[in-house]
């Protein structure tokens, strides 16, 4: 199957900034396409689209990165309650920490409106 590990980034990335489910549509080598659900009512849906290759995706102390603060309920939104920093020191070693955490700011998902790449998904402190 294709991007699989762009797919699995992306679920937990925007399950993190309140996707309930992703819609697929189409997936080449160096992006992404697909849809943001919010509700399993489809009334409120995002498309979007990661520029990203398989080879790419955020490493996989990201992704822990991320469940954690999740699981923590460490998100406003899109805005962490405490320094990325600071949280990345309660699991992960110190020598993955750094990239990690700069890994994890650079993610930027765009949001399609329309068929125009007009706003992101990202996280903040």
């Amino acid at each position: 199957m294709k991007a699989q590990k762009q797919k699995a980034f992306l679920k937990i990335f925007l399950g993190a900034l309140g996707a309930v489910d992703l819609v697929w549509e189409e997936v080449y080598s160096d992006r992404t396409y697909g849809t943001v659900l919010y509700d399993m009512e489809l009334k409120e849906q995002q498309a979007f689209v990661w520029h990203m290759t398989e080879q790419a995706v955020p490493s996989q102390e990201v992704s822990i990165l991320l469940e954690y603060i999740v699981h923590q309920q460490l998100l406003d939104i899109d805005r962490l309650r405490r320094p990325l920093s600071e949280i990345a020191e309660e699991i992960l070693a110190l020598e993955k920490r750094e990239k990690a955490v700069q890994d994890l700011f650079e993610v930027e998902v765009r949001m399609l409106d329309d068929g125009v790449e007009t706003d992101s998904y990202f996280l903040h402190e």
